[in-house]
């Protein structure tokens, strides 16, 4: 049987906008999770237990600041390509 205890696990910088069903904090934030809630994110290291933490490694929160893409000027979003069913 499987316990329902949470851990703190700590995100890395590998992790994409979501990590254990979850917007991302950050790298270097804590969330709170059960051990099965994080398996997959420590199998492909977008997670880390809190008390294995290593910043050398793992990134830091200052890795995190402006994460955003930045929009390039001169640049415009392309639009779909109309297609489909013609109306008539």
């Amino acid at each position: 049987m499987t316990t329902r205890e949470k851990n703190d696990y700590r995100v890395t910088r590998k992790a994409g906008p979501f990590v254990a069903g979850v917007r991302n904090p950050g790298t270097g934030k804590t969330l709170q999770l059960t051990e099965e809630g994080a398996r997959y994110g420590v199998i492909a290291g977008e997670l880390v237990p809190s008390d294995k933490w290593d910043e050398k490694l793992h990134g830091s929160a200052e890795d995190t600041e402006g994460d955003a893409p930045a929009a390039e000027s001169g640049t415009e979003t392309p639009k779909p390509a109309k297609g489909g069913r013609s109306k008539g």
